[in-house]
Formats: structure tokens, C-alpha cells, sequence
């Protein structure tokens, strides 16, 4: 029987049951649901819509339904169209009438609601951590390589000499604002939407605050029918999930050129990379190519929660059972993905002989050229304009800046000094560069531990 049947004359085509059938995606959701529901029964027994004696038996059950589903031994109906439908049904199987007064004045629309909220919770923790752990690991791995000189670029050109401690850096500041997103959404979604029925709340007098305190929530919705139709939680939680997965698929990519034997400046562990079923020779990154390849379905998810609430007028409407496919892929596939490339940087090995070499590139140097004709008062304009003039003059007769004459670095401009220009070197470079935030040593091993300090504060005091 549907718990809903009582206005219909005929039954469900069994194509439309098929159809509308939600159980398999939110099934995952049961240990919640029946949390909630116990808190509920609590709250009607405190509004004497049931004994003592009834809500001891309907969470007795609940009990005994919950270890059902742990075991596997369950057993789901063809008429289950969801996972509170299920529960419901056998909660009326074990009590009998006492089971069917549960449902008073509450709606699956807030159950929904509530049932994703506190899975929000635990999943935004879970990710939270493991975001935490990730920092951790590139910001240990930035102090090993603090001192490592490699080329810096931009349009994947080389640019500038930095280190490639600072270079992983960049990816822990980066994870590290995922970290603290996830923290401020956590804090926006402890929010209980129970208590707000189908729309417009009940009439039974629930303690709103009672079940908000029993289910670990800080405050309640503020309304009900903002509280039963928006997904708008579900989008940001999935765009912060996007936002990582980006974040990995850009150093993914890196990860990939790096491996490459026209880059060669890092060595992929054995145990994470596969070979070719035709070509023996090969070692492929698949991992990053993998976590690169799974950001697409992560962007796509968060998209399609945004156009599915679009154009829905307030406030349920069943289009809204799609969020949580979503919801729950976004998830799933961030959370696993954070973790194996955090595996991959745990083993990754930076070349530094080949980096130096790179970094090498004399063309690297120019930036810092310019800037010492500034601090002779040159306009930068003009010096610019001047080192530019010097890089083609280079490359046209195929010299470095050492074997050029001082004559010829005279005609250039009058303020090119002959010690500056052939005593540039990526060293002094990245020596030059310390200041907050630079590539120097120093200050990549001072902003790690800052990391690592920030990460821990945040797991100590916020993410308990």
C-alpha cells in the first residue's frame, strides 16, 4: 500500500514506479533518516501526540531497522519509492498502528532536506580533512624542495626562476581556500529544516529548538517553505567540490607534462602509474590523467544543480529528487580524488639536476635585468624596451649573455652594465626574491609552516 493511497481509485503503472523510484540513489541516506525519525518521535511524545511507551517502541525499531540495513539483510518492496518510504513501511511491519503515527505533520519534502543537511555535514568534514591532510603533505614536500631552482611559466612558456617548493605552495594556498570554503558552508548549512511539514510547517506544537539540539544543529530554518524548496546548499556544496576538482585537474596536467620525457622533471611513483598493452616501454600517468579526465563530471554536476532549481516555482517540486544524483557524484568523486593525489605527491620525486638545467635558460634572467636598470633610475618602459632590444640581439647572433661584447651592450643602452648582465644567475635570482610570499628558501619554508599552522588551528578549534 502506498502511504499515500487513500485518494486514488487505481494503482501505479509499474513503468511510472520504475521511473519515479529515487531508492537507489538515496539509500545511502538511511542511517540519517532514521535518525531524524527517532528525534522526531522524541518531539511528538514531548507534544503528546504519542505515549512514553509508543515513541520506546517506534525507536526500538528503528533500532532494530538500522541494524537491518548495516547487515545487508533488509529486505526492500517493489512499493518502496524511496528510502523513507522503506523505512516507514517497516517500521508499520514491526509496530503495527504505533508506527503508522510517526508521519504527523511531518512531510517528506523536510525529511529530504534534513536527511542531505546532516550528510552535508559528515561529507563536508570528511572533505575538510582530507583537504587538511593534502596541505599538509605539499607543504611538507615545498620545505624539501625549498632550495630546488626550476623555471617558472606563464602560457606555458618559461617565464621567471622560482623553486619548485614554491611552486607546491601554490597548490597548498589553493587547497587551503577550498579548506576554509567548506568550513564557512558547513557553518551556513547547520540549519534544521524539520519541524516545516510539506510548506507551511504544522499544527501539533513540535519543540523545533528540542529536535535542532538532539540532531546537532546550532539553529533552525527561519522558514518553512525556503527550508522544504531551495537546493541552493547542494549547488555551493557542489561547486566547492568543482572548484577542487579544478584546482587538482590544473596540477594534474602539470603533473603530466613534468612526467613527460620532454620535461622529465619529476619521477612518478611505479606503484601509481600503469604501462601500454602494446608498447613495453611506456609508463603512463593515469592517476592525474584520471583526476583531470573525472573534473568534467564534478563542473557538470554542480551545473546541473543550478539549472535544475532554475525555474521552479516555491516550493516542492519532484524535479528537486535529482539533486541529490549530484550531490552525492560530486562528492564522491572529489573525496576520492583529493585522496589518491595526495597518495601520488606523498611519493613524488622532483629531478633536480634536470630542473637546474632548465632553469638554466638565460632568457629567465631578463625580468631581473630590467629591474636592475630601474634601481639605476631607467624608466621601467624604457628599460624594458632595452633588455627586449639585448634578448633579440641574442638570439639573432645565437650567443649568452657572457659572450656578448661590452661594446655591443653599450649601443643597447648606455646603462647596461657588463657585470650585471654576466653575472645573472638563477640562484642570485631566487635570492634576490626574498619577501613575503617569494621563492627564496626562506620564505617557501615560511609559508609552509604557515600552512601547516593554519591547517592546524582549523582542525584543532573549527573541525571538531
Amino acid at each position: 500500500m502506498k502511504l499515500w493511497g487513500g485518494r486514488f481509485s487505481g494503482r501505479t503503472l509499474e513503468e511510472v514506479e520504475e521511473y519515479t523510484n529515487s531508492l537507489k540513489t538515496d539509500h545511502r541516506l538511511y542511517t540519517y533518516d532514521i535518525k531524524g525519525s527517532q528525534v522526531y518521535a522524541q518531539a511528538l511524545r514531548k507534544a503528546g501526540v504519542i505515549t512514553s511507551g509508543e515513541e520506546r517502541k517506534i525507536v526500538s525499531a528503528l533500532n532494530r531497522i538500522k541494524k537491518e540495513m548495516d547487515s545487508g539483510s533488509f529486505s526492500f518492496h517493489s512499493s518502496d519509492e524511496d528510502i523513507h518510504t522503506a523505512i516507514e513501511r517497516r517500521l508499520v511491519e514491526l509496530t503495527g498502528d504505533i508506527g503508522k503515527k510517526l508521519h504527523a505533520g511531518r512531510s517528506r519534502n523536510e525529511q529530504v532536506v534534513l536527511d542531505v543537511r546532516m550528510f552535508m555535514k559528515d561529507a563536508g568534514k570528511e572533505l575538510l580533512y582530507s583537504l587538511a591532510h593534502f596541505v599538509e603533505v605539499l607543504a611538507e614536500k615545498a620545505i624539501k624542495y625549498a632550495s630546488t631552482i626550476m623555471p617558472g611559466y606563464t602560457h606555458l612558456q618559461r617565464a621567471q626562476v622560482v623553486t619548485a617548493g614554491h611552486h607546491l605552495n601554490a597548490y597548498a594556498c589553493a587547497l587551503y581556500r577550498h579548506l576554509t570554503r567548506f568550513q564557512d558552508f558547513l557553518e551556513r548549512n547547520d540549519e534544521l529544516p524539520l519541524g516545516s511539514g510539506a510548506l507551511a510547517s504544522n499544527t501539533l506544537g513540535l519543540d523545533r529548538r528540542f529536535m535542532a539540539e538532539k540532531l546537532g544543529f546550532s539553529r533552525i530554518c527561519l522558514n518553512s517553505m525556503d527550508a522544504v524548496s531551495f537546493r541552493d546548499l547542494l549547488a555551493e556544496f557542489t561547486f566547492i567540490c568543482a572548484a577542487i576538482m579544478v584546482t587538482l585537474s590544473r596540477f594534474a596536467e602539470e603533473l603530466i607534462l613534468w612526467a613527460s620525457d620532454e620535461f622529465s622533471f619529476v619521477e612518478l611513483p611505479d606503484e601509481m602509474c600503469t604501462g601500454s598493452s602494446l608498447m613495453p616501454h611506456k609508463k603512463n600517468p593515469d592517476v592525474p590523467e584520471l583526476v583531470r579526465g573525472k573534473a568534467g563530471g564534478v563542473i557538470a554536476a554542480a551545473v546541473a544543480l543550478l539549472a535544475l532549481e532554475k525555474n521552479l516555482p516555491l516550493t516542492y517540486n519532484r524535479d528537486l529528487q535529482e539533486g541529490k544524483v549530484h550531490l552525492f557524484s560530486a562528492f564522491d568523486t572529489t573525496l576520492a580524488s583529493v585522496n589518491i593525489m595526495c597518495m601520488l605527491v606523498e611519493r613524488l620525486e622532483f629531478r633536480r639536476d634536470i630542473l637546474a638545467g632548465a632553469a638554466e635558460d638565460w632568457k629567465l634572467l631578463m625580468t631581473d635585468l630590467a629591474e636592475k636598470l630601474v634601481q639605476k633610475g631607467v624608466p621601467f618602459r624604457t628599460a624594458h624596451e632595452a633588455v627586449g632590444k639585448l634578448v633579440k640581439h641574442l638570439m639573432d647572433n645565437k650567443e649568452s649573455p657572457v659572450e656578448i661584447r661590452d661594446s655591443e651592450l653599450k649601443k643597447i643602452h648606455p646603462a647596461l652594465d657588463p657585470e650585471d648582465v654576466k653575472t645573472l644567475c638563477p640562484e642570485g635570482s631566487v635570492k634576490a626574491r626574498k619577501v613575503p610570499g617569494g621563492p627564496h628558501p626562506s620564505e617557501v619554508k615560511k609559508t609552509a609552516r604557515r600552512l601547516l599552522n593554519l591547517v592546524k588551528a582549523h582542525t584543532k578549534n573549527k573541525m571538531c
